[in-house]
């Protein structure tokens, strides 16, 4: 998975780098994942990655500023896939985390399927 996820970036970086230094100027975007922020205990590995795509995005984009080239990095959310959706899956493991936050002044509402959609959300009340 690291080989995939974090060095595939890595090479393509390498590869592009002597390019865009040399024209002055550049742009890089990699795609990470809202796991790198909040992991899954489910798929610890593919967070740990994408939090690793974060880090060496805000890296290479600090160390070539100078030479006009600009990294970001895009944390795409859930996608419709069993790693999601599936018995267990992420979509499981953050109902029963916001089941279990949701104490004081933090509210859960689950909308009903068919209706405004079908995630959780959180309301905060104002004090």
């Amino acid at each position: 998975m690291w080989q995939l996820n974090v060095m595939s970036f890595v090479r393509a970086i390498r590869a592009v780098l002597p390019t865009m230094r040399g024209r002055g100027s550049g742009v890089i975007v990699n795609v990470s994942s809202t796991a790198a922020k909040r992991p899954s205990t489910g798929m610890p590995n593919y967070s740990v990655t994408k939090a690793a795509v974060l880090s060496l995005s805000r890296l290479v984009a600090d160390l070539y500023a100078k030479d006009g080239i600009r990294c970001n990095a895009v944390t795409p959310g859930p996608t419709a896939t069993s790693a999601w959706l599936g018995e267990g899956g992420l979509a499981d493991q953050q109902a029963r985390a916001l089941w279990q936050d949701a104490r004081g002044s933090t509210r859960l509402r689950c909308r009903r399927p068919g209706r405004s959609g079908a995630w959780p959300s959180r309301t905060r009340s104002p004090r």
